[in-house]
């Protein structure tokens, strides 16, 4: 336990030691291991330089985060479908453009004529900004994605909609993306209205197998909550992760960066990585989160059950939820038509949490089950689009004509 505590002060000491070189970090060594021009570029300037148009739009929650979503169009693309598409934990709205114009999602609906919206999450890069609090303040960072379905959907939703002048949009989730979508869909009968179909990329309620090193960590977090509170830790936010990764994730170490991407994701297919895009990878999905959301992803894993933050205090609880543990989300209240796309090789979303979705799913229209899938290959693998991807695009396209 000590050891484990003493190895979490080590990690701050050296994120506030590495946070105050960053100014030299930007300035001096920066341009040095910067290899390829879609390394710290915003989403917008990777939809751009890829032949894409792009605007920046900024919504605010009803809470008073203020999120940016990020428009990709291509041609008359304004005038087609609107698709909202919702990033993983510690992602942002760049992961569905980091790859080729033929391999990410963004670029393959827009040109599809697709109107594609990516949206962000609170705590991102995109969404570290608030009415009231500074990301300085503890009350910036006690959120969880139960925060997230009940705010920053409902208001990405609404702000599309009424951009766009259009009744529904579909919605497209990777893994959190997913997760704060059921939540909404099981609770809020408004906004589960507005979305059309639902596809959901890696998805789950519920962490009970997890494979990945990373639920060592997730029992951390959750059995020793005195080592940890409820607040923001800096290595949770770029962009420190960033800069470690764009310097060290090179030449000879790369194999080891490589490693660690396994080890998190799971081990598909070789061809399925395209391994010189790992830094841009890095350098794109560090994009920060708050500990408390942390500590909820910790709650599924151990908990094995789809319910909102616990306290682990009675009279906590009772505070937040009127009752003296937290309330479940039902899973059979979610009507909305749901496309599942899971990966047999994902060692994050288990086979038994993806089994939990399509029993208790009440309106499932598919699930594709790509043998050869781990859980990042979703967003980067580069055969996403035959497994994944070009059936989204159709069934957006078709349910379009059909309306």
């Amino acid at each position: 336990m000590y050891k484990s505590f003493n190895t979490l002060l080590l990690l701050g000491v050296s994120a506030v030691l590495l946070a105050a070189l960053l100014p030299y970090l930007n300035s001096r060594l920066l341009p040095h291991f910067t290899d390829d021009p879609h390394m710290f570029v915003d989403t917008c300037q990777l939809a751009v330089s890829n032949g894409f148009q792009c605007e920046s739009h900024l919504v605010t929650t009803a809470d008073g985060y203020r999120l940016t979503l990020h428009r990709v169009v291509s041609g008359r693309s304004r005038e087609g479908p609107p698709a909202l598409a919702l990033h993983c934990l510690e992602c942002d709205s760049a992961v569905f453009a980091t790859n080729l114009p033929d391999q990410s999602l963004a670029f393959i609906l827009a040109q599809a004529g697709v109107d594609v919206w990516l949206g962000n999450f609170r705590g991102t890069i995109y969404g570290n900004t608030h009415q009231r609090f500074s990301k300085r303040d503890d009350e910036f960072w006690d959120f969880t994605w139960q925060d997230m379905a009940e705010y920053d959907l409902p208001a990405s939703i609404d702000y599309v909609l009424a951009t766009t002048g259009q009744p529904q949009l579909s919605y497209i989730g990777h893994s959190q993306g997913t997760l704060t979508a059921f939540a909404m869909m099981a609770t809020n009968a408004t906004a589960k209205s507005r979305i059309s179909t639902a596809y959901m990329l890696s998805p789950f309620v519920t962490l009970r197998k997890i494979t990945s090193p990373i639920a060592y960590f997730l029992d951390f977090m959750y059995l020793t909550p005195q080592f940890v509170d409820d607040k923001r830790i800096t290595w949770f936010e770029p962009p420190i992760l960033n800069y470690l990764a764009a310097y060290f994730c090179r030449g000879v170490t790369l194999p080891f960066c490589t490693l660690v991407y396994h080890q998190f994701s799971g081990y598909s297919s070789p061809d399925n990585l395209n391994s010189t895009r790992v830094l841009v990878y890095f350098t794109h999905a560090l994009s920060g989160t708050s500990v408390k959301n942390v500590k909820h992803y910790a709650q599924l894993h151990v908990d094995h059950q789809f319910r909102k933050y616990d306290y682990h205090s009675e009279q906590a609880n009772l505070h937040h939820y009127n009752r003296t543990s937290p309330p479940q989300y039902d899973i059979s209240q979610v009507t909305v038509p749901v496309a599942l796309y899971s990966g047999a090789l994902d060692w994050l979303v288990s086979a038994v949490d993806v089994q939990y979705l399509v029993d208790g799913l009440p309106n499932l229209v598919l699930h594709n089950r790509c043998h050869n899938f781990a859980h990042l290959d979703f967003i980067w693998g580069l055969h996403a689009n035959e497994c994944a991807y070009w059936s989204i695009r159709d069934s957006i396209l078709h349910n379009w004509q059909s309306r």
